[in-house]
């Protein structure tokens, strides 16, 4: 019930894109994931660690590593699932202590007037 609140709260937020479904992202911000994801001494830990937060087995982040871009094949085949949340993934990125990429999903702020 809480999860529904938190799913009605930011839907009526039209600023926070935290709880909007992953693939309404534009695909500059995917792009910048997968780079950040890539990245690093440590860049095959970073994926497969978000796979398995995201709920992948084994076996299925293994055909994920045959893929010639593997954090794209993972962020695509989970962008299908209905639980492909932008605060999905932001939470799974937090646990790992990737606060930077979840820092990059945050809406680039927009230019109003305040008149």
């Amino acid at each position: 019930q809480q999860q529904q609140q938190q799913q009605s709260q930011s839907q009526s937020q039209v600023v926070k894109i935290d709880g909007g479904p992953y693939p309404g992202l534009p695909p500059h911000k995917r792009e910048e994931v997968e780079k950040l994801l890539n990245g690093g001494s440590e860049e095959e830990t970073d994926w497969c660690s978000l796979a398995g937060l995201l709920g992948y087995q084994d076996e299925h982040i293994d055909s994920f590593r045959q893929e010639e871009h593997p954090v794209r094949a993972l962020l695509s085949d989970w962008a299908n699932k209905d639980c492909a949340t932008l605060e999905a993934l932001c939470t799974a990125l937090r646990k790992m202590k990737r606060e930077d990429i979840a820092e990059s999903l945050r809406p680039e702020p927009t230019a109003t007037s305040a008149v």
